[in-house]
């Protein structure tokens, strides 16, 4: 039976292969990737064009050296999929046609039993099917990674209109803090259909799942337990039930001290963190809950080589010291976020060269 790493380091066995992946590894920065987009009228159309989706999705397993193929999708599937008008413009990002109504939160959603859902599903679903078959052949000790949005993350962009780059989505944090039971039954409602799309694409040949949180980080410690943690442990819980070996890696993305409390709490097997917990920190406070995904600055790879080598070297064995050990709960090497648009492909083989020539 072939070895992936990846999949033996989240079950709990180190090799001395450090598995490695980067979030965003497949798209806006790859020139392949920018020749195929010509071929679909929009974002949107080629995440749920299965052919053009899985094509994208190998693009970076065939030009560096990694361990897994993340499907190439969007956290914004699963709103889309439920029938709210999503639609991604150039400069501005997603835009989502959806009115609050705190006396009646649900009134714009009904996606239960519905056929749009499945056969939206199903794309996602057919992706998975054709990038596993060609992994088989092709890379087999590649896992397959399918993914999903967190609720809180996902209301984020469900109910922020018109929001400015950078903001910090003050009008769903509004909306949370002053109808909290209306907003629960949203949370509610997008933590049912996440477990749905998740185990669709577990069945459809997943390797492992990740919960992508961007905005967790916006949180207070309250919030945070009610729209982080518990939709989170109710996910895990759904999916452990059926598939009690399937890897799950959770990423409350700037959740600093309270990123131990997501640990121990929802039992993930592996959480992805973002560049700014100290190295020691994480050690000593994550690592002995679960194993570690993480979590190089991803603006490294948005520098000039030449200026930067010594910088990008010094902080790849940094993360490598402090959080690779075959004697802890795991370490896979990533970003601390996804790579960036001006991304360079020669910085990306560098990092993956300095890993790979550390032993």
């Amino acid at each position: 039976m072939i070895e992936k790493p990846i999949i033996n380091v989240l079950r709990g066995t180190q090799s001395k292969k450090i598995p490695i992946w980067f979030m965003r590894q497949a798209g806006r920065y790859l020139p392949e990737y920018k020749k195929i987009r010509l071929q679909t009228k929009n974002f949107m159309d080629a995440v749920l064009t299965p052919e053009i989706a899985a094509e994208i999705t190998l693009q970076p397993t065939r030009r560096f050296d990694i361990d897994a193929a993340i499907i190439f999708s969007d956290i914004l599937v699963i709103p889309y999929a439920m029938g709210i008008n999503v639609e991604f413009h150039e400069g501005i990002g997603p835009v989502i046609e959806f009115d609050f109504n705190p006396n009646d939160p649900l009134s714009k959603i009904s996606w239960r039993n519905s056929e749009y859902f499945d056969s939206v599903v199903n794309k996602i679903r057919q992706t998975i099917s054709i990038v596993k078959n060609n992994l088989k052949i092709n890379n087999p000790s590649l896992a397959t990674i399918g993914f999903a949005g967190a609720p809180w993350t996902v209301a984020c962009y469900l109910l922020e209109k018109n929001r400015k780059k950078g903001g910090d989505f003050e009008l769903t944090r509004q909306i949370a803090y002053q109808y909290p039971k209306a907003f629960q039954k949203i949370i509610d409602e997008i933590t049912d259909a996440t477990i749905i799309f998740l185990l669709a694409q577990i069945d459809a040949g997943a390797e492992v799942v990740k919960v992508f949180d961007s905005h967790a980080g916006l949180l207070g410690e309250t919030q945070f337990q009610s729209f982080v943690i518990e939709p989170m442990i109710k996910i895990i819980k759904a999916i452990k039930s059926k598939y009690p070996d399937m890897p799950i890696i959770g990423f409350p993305r700037r959740a600093g001290v309270l990123y131990e409390k997501f640990a121990v709490e929802t039992k993930v097997d592996c959480i992805a963190l973002d560049h700014t917990p100290p190295l020691k920190w994480i050690k000593e406070n994550i690592q002995k809950h679960c194993a570690v995904q993480g979590n190089l600055d991803n603006i490294y790879l948005t520098l000039d080589l030449n200026d930067a080598q010594e910088g990008i070297s010094n902080s790849v064995i940094q993360v490598i010291k402090n959080l690779y050990n075959p004697s802890t709960r795991g370490f896979i090497f990533n970003l601390g976020h996804g790579c960036l648009p001006d991304t360079k492909i020669e910085n990306l083989e560098y990092v993956i060269n300095k890993i790979r020539n550390i032993f």
